[in-house]
């Protein structure tokens, strides 16, 4: 399908899906109100100034989407922690050379626990099993 297809397609199912809950909340009485301009959504120019204004803000809300994948995948690939909680092993510390950045460092006491599990699932056991062994030595109670 052609990109410009696709755009189409996109758009007419968001608006679709817009104003299936458009009408379940006019159907209880809740009208929709803009804080920052004034629009009488029951007027043909009112309409297509709302439809128009959906349309921009699906738009501005991808182009946000992409700029933060594309931040995100960046600072992954110079080697930064783009957040969250870091995986058993590992702590997030702040970069030498930018402290406002982080990098994950090994938590040694952690990656001897992720080292046995490893050994343990080459031996052969199964998750179940490792997480009883890794319970019964107290390691996650």
């Amino acid at each position: 399908m052609p990109l410009s297809a696709q755009w189409s397609a996109c758009l007419q199912r968001m608006h679709f899906g817009s104003e299936i809950w458009r009408r379940r909340l006019r159907q209880i009485g809740t009208t929709l109100t803009y804080v920052s301009v004034e629009i009488n959504t029951n007027t043909d120019e009112g309409w297509i100034l709302d439809t128009i204004f959906e349309f921009t803000d699906e738009l501005y809300s991808r182009q946000v989407s992409k700029d933060t994948t594309r931040s995100m995948m960046k600072n992954a690939h110079e080697g930064y922690w783009n957040g969250g909680k870091p995986p058993l092993g590992y702590a997030a510390t702040p970069a030498y050379e930018n402290p406002k950045r982080k990098r994950l460092t090994v938590v040694n006491e952690e990656a001897a626990i992720v080292r046995q599990v490893f050994t343990l699932k080459v031996e052969g056991h199964g998750g179940k099993t490792i997480a009883q062994l890794l319970n019964d030595k107290g390691i996650f109670n």
